[in-house]
C-alpha cells in the first residue's frame, strides 16, 4: 500500500509540477540543508532521550519545510481545453 501512494505522488507530480525559480532556489536549500545534516553525523531526537540535539532537530525541520515549500510552489494546476 506504501508504494502504491508512492506511485500515485510521483505520477501526480510528472503530470503537475512545473518547476519554478522560487521552487528550485528552495530545492537547493534543502539539499544544502540536508548534505550539512548529514555531515554532521545525521542526529536525530529519540522522544525518551533526555538530551536534546537542536542543531539536528533545527536541520530536521528546515529540510523538511523547504521540502515541502519547494515542492507545493512547483505545482501548477492543469488547464485542459
Amino acid at each position: 500500500m506504501v508504494g502504491g501512494w508512492l506511485i500515485l505522488g510521483f505520477k501526480q507530480a510528472v503530470q503537475n509540477f512545473a518547476p519554478t525559480k522560487i521552487s528550485t532556489v528552495l530545492f537547493i536549500a534543502f539539499l544544502v540543508g540536508w548534505v550539512l545534516w548529514i555531515s554532521i553525523g545525521f542526529p536525530y531526537n529519540v522522544p525518551s532521550d533526555v538530551d536534546l540535539n537542536l542543531s539536528g532537530e533545527i536541520l530536521n525541520v528546515v529540510t523538511k519545510a523547504l521540502f515541502l515549500f519547494g515542492y507545493a510552489l512547483g505545482l501548477q494546476p492543469t488547464h485542459k481545453k
